[in-house]
Formats: structure tokens, sequence, C-alpha cells
């Protein structure tokens, strides 16, 4: 009796390591199948947040400008320049940049700048973004350090060739990209 009882002792011990067996593959397996579904849904992921930088980077190369400098007055004080200056955005994705900075050459000298901004502007796509106007005051003291070119120029009526120089950063979702924009245009009073 007791050699029948251990062989059905060692039955339901023998099936009961099949039963723990089966259910630890069955786990095995649904852990497995977890893990490939984890892994799919972060590499579609990274896969997605890869384009988007990439078309980030190439929105951000296409930034156009028109810049329209004008005499605003001719005083005692010196002279203003007005500056009218519209970004554009070309593209079908909308850019975020920061102020830009604007740098005025006559005659490859400065002849002024803007203050330093940390304001965001964001450009819509296929839109322009006018800017406010920028008054850009060169003292008369200024004007006689860039020698008489530039007043006399302006004093006869004729035209002077102004370079404007614009530094901006545009956001790309991970970081800035700077650029420098450089347009010449003539100036007459």
């Amino acid at each position: 009796m007791n050699r029948l009882q251990e062989q059905k002792t060692k039955r339901s011990d023998y099936k009961l390591i099949i039963k723990n067996s089966t259910s630890k593959i069955k786990q095995s397996y649904s852990m497995k199948t977890g893990h490939i579904i984890i892994g799919s849904v972060v590499s579609a992921g990274l896969i997605w947040a890869g384009s988007k930088l990439l078309s980030k980077k190439k929105v951000g190369d296409t930034l156009d400008t028109k810049i329209n400098v004008n005499i605003h007055s001719i005083d005692l004080k010196g002279l203003t320049l007005r500056l009218d200056i519209t970004l554009i955005n070309p593209t079908e994705g909308t850019l975020t940049i920061k102020q830009p900075y604007i740098k005025v050459l006559f005659d490859s000298k400065e002849v002024g700048t803007t203050q330093l901004e940390a304001t965001k502007i964001v450009i819509d796509a296929y839109q322009p973004k006018q800017m406010p106007p920028i008054y850009l005051t060169i003292p008369a003291t200024g004007l006689f350090t860039l020698g008489d070119g530039l007043l006399k120029v302006l004093l006869k009526g004729q035209t002077a060739q102004i370079t404007t120089k614009i530094r901006t950063s545009i956001y790309l979702g991970v970081g800035f990209k700077n650029v420098e924009i450089t347009k010449t245009q003539n100036l007459k009073r």
C-alpha cells in the first residue's frame, strides 16, 4: 500500500510540475509579448520625434526677411533711422525666434545697433510677421566719427549704401540655431 501511495504522490507531483511549467511558459510568453509591444511603441515614438526635429531644422533654414531703412529725421540731435522689418516664414511649420539683434553699417563701419531683448516671436506657417518700427538714432558726434562720408552724402541728397545685419536664434525643438541675415540697401534723403 505504501508503494501505491508513493506512485500516486509521484504522479501528482509530476502533474504539478508540468502544470507549473506550462504556467511559467505562458507567463514568459506574455512578458516577451509585452516587451515587444513596449519596444515597438518606444521605437515608433523616437522615429516620430526624430522626423519632427529634422523638419524643424529644414524650417529654420528658410527664414526670410524684408528690411526697409528710411531716414526718419536729421536734426541737431543727430540722424534717426526708421527700420521696418518683416520676418517671413515660407514653410508649413511654425517658427519661434528670439527678438532679432540688428546692426546697421555704412562703408563697413558700424553706425548703430538695437538693444538686446529676450522676447520670443512666433511666425505662423506661410505668414509674414511685421515687427514694430525700430528707431535707431545716431548722435551728431557719431556722424562725425564716421568721417564726413555719410553726413556729406545725405546732405548733398545723394544715395548712401547701408548694410543691415540681423542676428536671431530660431527654436528647433531641442535648442536654438543662430542665424545671420545681411541685406544692403540704398538710403536717400
